[in-house]
């Protein structure tokens, strides 16, 4: 069978470890933020994106073991980034509307 067009799975140890991350990033990481000066809703934007992208890089590097190389991790990084942003964005500012 050709896996390259489907959806990968992630194991209920990815989604956990995943969740763990993002979760108690949120958690440290916005009130400092907020103590900085940074509105409340700009610092759980900055703090789920990063967070969710470098989760998900470790997820799928560590724990679900999809890359064997570390030549794609930056590529993996850097598109994770952008989606995770992507969708901290939607769930953060037009879930206000």
């Amino acid at each position: 069978m050709d896996s390259e067009g489907r959806l990968r799975r992630f194991s209920l140890k990815g989604i956990f470890t995943f969740l763990l991350i993002v979760c108690g990033s949120n958690i440290v990481f916005v009130p400092v933020l907020t103590a900085l000066g940074i509105r409340k809703d700009i610092s759980l934007f900055i703090s789920t994106s990063i967070s969710a992208s470098m989760a998900l890089t470790i997820v799928l590097t560590y724990i679900d073991a999809i890359f064997k190389e570390r030549k794609p991790l930056l590529k993996c990084f850097l598109f994770s980034l952008a989606g995770c942003s992507a969708l901290s964005y939607l769930l953060i500012y037009l879930t206000k509307i």
